[in-house]
């Protein structure tokens, strides 16, 4: 992006200097610089996703920073001179696919008879255990217990 994002009276104007983005959502951001700076120094700048499409299935990548910063410096630090943008972008990436791992999972599939109706006892049950958790006195407990009831009577029934 080589757009203007900052101006300062009588001084060049500036030039966003760092935007980090996921590999994942790269090619799916746009980034735009609005003209209009709304009483300020700065120019806003907007950003847009688009194009993800529909998944059944949720994938999520993990990277261990730490890992990831001490490989970075030991590539530059045994690499005597970087000759040039791609070999660092190189380096980076072939950092970050070492130290990231990822994984995936399937939403859950319920029977067919499970309904609205049972997720909404199945959340109730699980509130209701919190609080008995958390407050443990008997009317807690007991409404925990009466749910549970009532949940596994209307599973069956179903």
């Amino acid at each position: 992006m080589n757009k203007f994002t900052r101006f300062q009276g009588g001084q060049n104007p500036g030039l966003l200097d760092l935007s980090i983005c996921s590999a994942d959502l790269f090619s799916h951001c746009q980034l735009e610089v609005s003209l209009d700076q709304f009483d300020s120094d700065h120019c806003p700048i907007f950003v847009s996703l688009s194009k993800f499409g529909d998944r059944t299935v949720k994938v999520r990548s993990y990277i261990n920073w730490r890992q990831f910063s001490n490989k970075i410096n030991d590539c530059l630090d045994n690499s005597l001179e970087t000759q040039s943008i791609e070999a660092l972008t190189l380096i980076f990436h072939s950092c970050s696919v070492s130290t990231s791992h990822r994984f995936s999972s399937t939403s859950r599939q319920h029977s067919p008879w499970w309904d609205a109706h049972c997720n909404y006892l199945k959340a109730l049950k699980r509130r209701l255990l919190r609080r008995a958790k958390t407050y443990p006195d008997p009317s807690n407990w007991s409404a925990y217990k009466k749910n549970g009831c009532t949940s596994s009577q209307i599973y069956q029934n179903s």
